[in-house]
């Protein structure tokens, strides 16, 4: 510092002349500072490099050491003692600053620092200014630490998001489930009129989305609901199965017909399903039962069951079979009239045979409910007399009920023929279907017939003898004209009622009128009357009422009890038009007038009746639907049975996307532009099955298989989509009950299968032979549990669809997780003892009796990789190694030579840094499952030497060391001591050449055991 300062003695002999160098110092250093820049003028400061900020550093330094040349700075320090600032002070002050622990912090944490930092400072004087490298060094190995930390924090994130969002949906599904089971248990609440959030709320509700990521595909679903059917209703007809006794019988007696349907489909046999649901309605005594009974037996007859079984019962006896065999002969023996299936293609296709052959079918029941409705009126009149013939009991019929109290007819302008009123006799015998007898009747009065109706008999042989009941085509034209002359002539107060019914019915004339004046009829009589008008081929023995093209006009259906007079004045007039009066204008005069017109007596219900009688089938599934879903279910698949059901090309399709805001409603029945009706078949059935899903799952996959049931339409991408969502459906019931033995079946000890449920009805579904089954359905389900984050489940479904080497890979990977999330500050063997692991399977026992399985079995051994299997057995010895290590008296010499065998990690004294260097390089080969668990792996030897180290010095048991020290069993302590801090150091050599690719936790813990050794 003297070095520094100038010579005192010289400035004392020029006192004058330094007084005026210093005023002239202060005054140039005045005007310099004016020229200093400052932040108000814009100029920026000067940003200089470290290597700059060093060389103009080493200059000031050279030209303030002794002998320099010049020292422009000299007269610095007047200045500075002017203001109280002393060099010395500062000098102190410097020297008080310890730059060191940089450099020496830098040399701590990279191997080798210290010594090149030393090196540096005594190379250029500039020890502070050097060790700026080391600190930048320091700063980048704690910014690679932090970014690998923070790596690792991100993905701890991500995994305990994704097992949470897992387990609230899982648990958001289960109480759905639940509450959908209880809601038709518990009584429902009144409930005050909806506020507008509550509303909001229910649309949220339905828009919201049901477990898994797609909830539309899933017709299992307790989300969705119809939009055509009132809620009310919707909740009325929705009944568990396990609410009452009564229910829970009907429910397992309509599953066991469903059961023995699918045994009869999958051994290609007729299955009488009509008859057997008829006869299970008529025994309950109930108004809605016997509304099912009526349907039942109105489709049995359309499809032609009665027929079948009464030529079936004729075989029997022809052939006085009386055996359990009789039954199978004479249905293998039946001509293949009936069949699965057998009316589809016509029906999807809209032939007119068919529709012909409903309405024929239709009015022919109509007949013989009435029929019967005459014998038992007349028992009941008649009392023990003697049997009556048909005719008879019409006549007593007609007396009954057209005739009052007091012996006078109801209805005015009666033709009496020989005292019997002619023309309501004829009516009301073809109305019981006894042509004949009307036949007879009118030949046995042929002379009472006046001079205009001498031509009727002629008329009435030719349409009683047509099995279409229709006149050809001269005799239609013949009877159209005296119909249209005569009851032009005679006005509608002078003619009789029944005869001009009796005209229109067999000439189907004027069917632009298509009531009858002053005949009192039932709803019955009303659509047997308009059945009989109806006409669906053109040709002039069939329709004798059809002519060109360009003749037919469109009719209006008209009402059931109109009273609006076809005979007034001018009714008749104009020409006469031929026209056509189809199945489907009957239709739409149904649906015109509703259930309201049909429905008005509650004891006695006919719309449905009504519905099946003109074949709007899928109208009459939502129709019962609305009352009763287990009854609408069961009707729809008796009609899907013989292809009377037209499915809905949207069910399950991407318009029924159920978590989008935008998606149009799912709706039961959708009807075409052209007003052709279908069901969405499979969400009914899925709407059903949900309810017992988890309690039967066994009966649900059956109702399920019913889904399939879509052959021999005219779409084939119908088909398709229809087993595609059956097979799905079939999934997600695996998937949702975990029933997977029930389901899918199980592989035994020897590797053969023990097939399911789904697996027995492979054939049903649409799966041809195994492989295809596990593809499509074991397959399919496990990959998508396995999106789901559903290991354990995966297991069992790979296992089931024989995929070995997945099992094993998925086996390894919860090994791994299991192994290195293990907690050695508690014991391990009462958790690998248990029998499940925080509430999933103990994946330590599964593992073992995967490997004695597939050990056992030469086909699995070889469906299996050497590698998977050695991975696997390498993770559950480290188990049974931590097990112990976390025992209460562990061996840890054992364990040690245990860790060797295993060959994770260096654990010898007679080791070369290439072979650990080999052995580091080999981590990155490893399988991630093991190479998850070498961190533990390197703590457990760690731990074991350090305590190994401590017994030794503390003189405990030196002698069991010798056990792992090879070649050295008798050194002496110290070479043992040696030996275990060799291997320390090796430990620690690995961990550092790994240490990137571990927790730092990890490192930091072997740290912490490497100071105690």
């Amino acid at each position: 510092m003297a070095s520094t300062m100038p010579n005192t003695a010289a400035l004392s002999n020029s006192g004058d002349k330094t007084e005026k160098t210093l005023a002239s110092s202060l005054g140039e250093l005045v005007q310099a500072s004016k020229n200093l820049p400052r932040r108000s003028n814009g100029v920026g400061s000067l940003r200089r490099s470290l290597a700059e900020i060093r060389r103009r550093a080493m200059d000031m330094r050279k030209y303030n050491k002794e002998g320099a040349k010049r020292n422009p700075y000299s007269k610095v320090h007047y200045l500075m003692m002017g203001k109280g600032i002393t060099i010395e002070d500062m000098e102190d002050e410097l020297r008080s600053i310890d730059v060191r622990p940089v450099g020496s912090d830098a040399s701590a944490v990279v191997p080798g620092r210290r010594q090149a930092a030393g090196k540096a400072e005594k190379a250029d004087g500039a020890g502070a200014f050097g060790d700026v490298g080391d600190y930048m060094a320091v700063q980048r190995h704690e910014s690679i630490l932090s970014a690998i930390e923070q790596s690792l924090s991100t993905s701890a994130r991500d995994f305990d998001r994704f097992v949470s969002d897992n387990v609230s949906a899982e648990w958001k599904k289960s109480t759905r489930n639940v509450e959908s089971a209880l809601q038709s248990i518990l009584k429902p609440a009144q409930q005050p009129q909806p506020q507008p959030h509550a509303r909001t709320f229910d649309k949220e509700k339905k828009t919201a989305l049901a477990w898994r990521s797609r909830p539309s595909t899933n017709i299992l679903s307790a989300q969705y609901t119809f939009e055509d059917v009132g809620k009310d209703a919707s909740s009325a007809a929705r009944a568990n199965p396990n609410v009452s006794l009564a229910l829970r019988r009907k429910f397992e007696l309509y599953a066991q017909v469903v059961y023995n349907l699918n045994e009869a489909r999958q051994a290609g046999r007729w299955y009488p399903i009509c008859t057997v649901f008829a006869d299970l309605a008529k025994h309950e005594m109930t108004t809605r039962a016997k509304q099912m009974h009526e349907a039942w037996m109105i489709v049995r007859d359309v499809c032609g069951e009665g027929d079948a079984e009464r030529e079936e019962a004729k075989q029997r006896r022809v052939a006085g079979a009386g055996s359990a065999n009789s039954a199978s002969s004479a249905s293998a023996s039946r001509p293949a009239r009936l069949e699965e299936r057998k009316f589809a293609r016509a029906y999807t296709g809209e032939e007119a045979q068919l529709r012909q052959k409903i309405v024929a079918r239709s009015r022919a029941y109509l007949e013989e409910q009435f029929l019967d409705h005459v014998t038992e009126l007349y028992a009941k009149v008649a009392g023990g007399a003697a049997p009556a013939s048909n005719a008879q009991k019409v006549q007593k019929f007609v007396e009954l009920t057209r005739k009052s109290k007091n012996g006078k007819w109801k209805v005015e302008n009666l033709t009496f023929v020989n005292l019997v009123p002619i023309w309501a006799t004829l009516f009301y015998l073809m109305r019981a279907g006894c042509y004949d007898e009307a036949l007879a009747l009118v030949e046995s009065n042929v002379d009472g017939f006046q001079k205009l109706e001498r031509s009727f008999p002629l008329y009435m042989r030719a349409y009683c003898a047509s099995a279409a009941h229709a006149l050809p085509a001269d005799l239609h034209d013949r009877l159209a004209n005296e119909f249209n002359q005569y009851f032009r002539r005679l006005g509608a107060q002078k003619m009789d009622p029944y005869k001009y019914a009796v005209y229109k019915l067999i000439g189907r004339c004027d069917l632009a009128r298509r009531d009858l004046p002053s005949v009192a009829l039932t709803t019955e009589d009303w659509l047997w009357y308009h059945l009989g008008l109806v006409r669906e081929s053109g040709s002039a023995g069939v329709d004798a009422g059809a002519g060109s093209a360009s003749a037919v006009s469109a009719v209006s259906a008209g009402s059931a009890d109109s009273a609006s007079s076809a005979g007034a004045d001018g009714a008749f007039d104009g020409p006469l038009q031929p026209e056509i009066y189809r199945l489907g204008d009957l239709q739409q005069a149904v649906v015109s007038l509703g259930a309201s017109a049909f429905d008005g007596s509650r004891s006695n219900p006919l719309y449905l009746q009504v519905l099946l009688l003109t074949g709007q089938y899928e109208r009459a599934v939502k129709h019962v639907f609305e009352s009763s879903e287990m009854d609408a279910v069961h009707l729809a698949v008796g009609l899907a049975y013989y292809g009377l059901l037209r499915v809905a090309v949207s069910a399950g399709g991407a318009e029924s996307t159920l978590g989008a805001p935008d998606a149009p409603a799912i709706r039961l029945m959708h009807v075409s532009a052209q007003g052709v009706a279908s069901i969405d078949f499979p969400r009914l059935v899925g709407h059903y099955v949900r309810a017992f899903k988890l309690s039967d799952p066994r009966v649900a996959a059956e109702y399920l298989v019913q889904i399939c049931m879509c052959q021999n339409t005219q779409n084939p991408e119908l088909e398709k989509q229809q087993i595609a969502i059956c097979q799905q459906a079939v999934r997600d019931l695996v998937l949702e009950t975990r029933e997977f033995v029930i389901l899918l079946g199980r592989i035994d000890k020897s590797g053969s299968r023990v097939p399911g449920v789904v697996e027995k009805r492979r054939k049903l579904l649409c799966l041809d032979d195994s492989t295809t089954f596990l593809h499509n359905i074991a397959e399919k389900a496990a990959r998508s549990a396995e999106q789901e984050g559903r290991p354990y489940d995966c297991i069992l479904l790979y296992q089931l669809a024989e995929e070995y080497e997945t099992v094993l890979a998925t086996v390894n990977v919860l090994l791994g997780d299991f192994a290195a999330a293990a907690d050695f500050r508690t014991p391990l063997g009462p958790v690998v003892q248990a029998d499940r692991i925080l509430g999933e399977a103990n994946i330590v026992k599964l593992a073992r009796r995967l490997l004695k399985m597939y050990s056992g079995s030469a086909e699995m051994l070889a469906r299996t990789s050497a590698s998977r299997r050695h991975t696997c057995d390498a993770l559950l010895q480290l188990i049974d190694l931590f097990v112990d290590f976390t025992s209460s008296a562990p061996d840890l010499v054992d364990i040690l030579a245990r860790v060797k065998s295993l060959g994770l990690t260096p654990c010898s004294p007679d080791l070369s840094m290439d072979r650990i260097r080999a052995k580091a390089d080999e981590f990155s080969a490893l399988d991630q499952p093991l190479a998850r668990c070498v961190p533990n792996t390197l703590i457990v030897q760690m731990s074991c030497i350090s305590q190994l180290l401590y017994d030794l010095q503390q003189g405990i048991d030196a002698v069991r060391f010798d056990r792992l020290a090879g070649s050295q069993t008798n050194g002496s302590k110290d070479e043992k001591i040696r030996q275990l801090r060799l291997m320390s150091k090796y430990c620690m050599v690995y961990a550092g050449m790994v240490q990137y690719k571990m927790p730092q936790e990890v490192y930091r813990t072997l740290v912490s055991l490497e100071a105690d050794v």
